[in-house]
């Protein structure tokens, strides 16, 4: 009995199935057995599908959840210092993380950074949740968009300077389950980010067209510099 009890549920189960299946061959009517087995085949396709949507569903809610729980903690964040802060208009509500699952997905599994550099990962969020507020308005014609391209992608650029930066304060390995080297784990989450972002400004530009520089030609983003945008 104490190698039985060392199998999971699965292996078990599977063992049951090929002992019933072989039982069925040798001892029942051949007609009973392909009508049975078709049946079982059925069930077990019903369960182990119903098994995935169940923890689709749990991880979808507890990445909701953690999200909603962010918004009590970016409430007392001071972005007086940033250079993004002439033109971020802070909310406490993050609505728009809750609805885009690439982006709330990265932030909920990269939670761990909290523990190193909280403030950046704070910041992180606050801008993840502006660059979509900014995208879903001019998205709507709300906002120009001539106007508010160029901050679309110095937002994105700020945002994933944030992220890289708080890689260098992190160790390179981790004993969080199921991540060996914490360095490519993140390293994919920021491509997640990087990627999908890209992809919300090619929306924009399918949509309105070519940008059209309308105050001065294109120039070469520059991190050393600040970038202060006065908002309406």
């Amino acid at each position: 009995m104490q190698y039985l009890t060392a199998l999971n549920g699965p292996t078990i189960f599977v063992i049951f199935i090929i002992v019933f299946y072989l039982f069925y061959v040798f001892y029942i009517d051949q007609d009973m057995f392909q009508k049975f087995f078709v049946t079982l085949l059925v069930a077990i396709t019903v369960y182990v599908l119903g098994k995935k949507t169940e923890k689709q569903i749990k991880e979808t809610n507890n990445v909701e959840s953690y999200i909603r729980e962010l918004e009590i903690d970016i409430s007392t964040l001071d972005l007086t210092s940033s250079k993004l802060y002439h033109f971020y208009k802070g909310s406490n509500s993050l609505k728009h993380l809750i609805r885009s699952s690439n982006f709330n997905r990265v932030l909920y599994n990269m939670r761990m950074l909290r523990v190193y550099d909280n403030e950046s990962y704070l910041k992180t969020v606050a801008y993840l949740e502006y660059f979509l507020k900014l995208h879903f308005n001019v998205m709507i014609g709300k906002y120009d968009y001539n106007l508010y391209r160029p901050v679309l992608v110095d937002l994105r650029n700020h945002i994933l300077d944030l992220m890289y930066s708080i890689i260098y304060n992190i160790p390179k390995y981790s004993t969080v389950k199921d991540v060996g080297d914490m360095d490519e784990y993140l390293l994919n989450c920021i491509y997640v980010v990087q990627s999908t972002s890209v992809k919300y400004i090619q929306v924009l530009d399918n949509k309105y067209g070519n940008y059209r520089y309308t105050t001065a030609p294109p120039v070469e983003f520059d991190y050393t510099k600040d970038y202060l945008y006065n908002m309406l």
